[in-house]
């Protein structure tokens, strides 16, 4: 291990010396911890591999052997399910681009981008492995509806009937502008 030092990696396994020997724990800190921190620098392909031996009757040692390989890249980005929304619009809330080292930190960030747009049901990235040195992002979206329409009516001593309505297209054509229209009127009164 070279990225991250002995004490960074049994921090991120969160296992002390002297605890009670616990396998769920032990899988829980290497997968979603140790093996994240090496996601977050672009090393997908990295290895740990925790050896288990006994030393006396009722204690045993966890050795971690740690393969880094190399830095692996974002070769291409597809988006793909998009039947309204334009590709440039979830573009552009993508924090990773053809070229960059892959960071799962930065996946992650750019799903919680689109998702916040909310214009889709669904946001699920999906890494790709191409070769050694290569992945590609596939980016699948499920649109939902996000126009709204409203209807007033009410009555005034001043106006009579009241009424009036509106519409808004929170993705007016799919270019992720917002667009609303709206007019009310009293019947026996004036415009407002």
């Amino acid at each position: 291990n070279e990225l991250y030092s002995e004490r960074q990696l049994n921090s991120a396994l969160g296992i002390t010396s002297g605890e009670t020997y616990n396998e769920e724990d032990l899988q829980k800190g290497l997968y979603e911890r140790a093996q994240s921190l090496y996601m977050y620098r672009g090393y997908i392909y990295r290895n740990i591999i925790p050896e288990i031996s006994p030393i006396v009757k009722d204690s045993i040692d966890v050795h971690l052997s740690v393969i880094e390989n190399q830095k692996v890249y974002v070769r291409n980005v597809n988006i793909s399910g998009n039947t309204r929304t334009r590709e440039n619009v979830i573009r552009r809330e993508l924090k990773l681009y053809p070229g960059d080292v892959f960071s799962r930190q930065k996946l992650i960030r750019s799903q919680r981008e689109v998702w916040i747009l909310n214009y889709f049901g669904n946001v699920v990235p999906d890494v790709i492995p191409v070769d050694d040195e290569n992945v590609d992002l596939e980016i699948t979206v499920e649109e939902k509806s996000s126009e709204r329409a409203n209807l007033n009516v009410g009555y005034t001593k001043e106006y009579g009937m009241t009424g009036g309505g509106g519409i808004e297209f929170m993705n007016f054509r799919g270019l992720g502008q917002r667009f609303v229209i709206s007019a009310s009127t009293g019947l026996s009164g004036g415009s407002t």
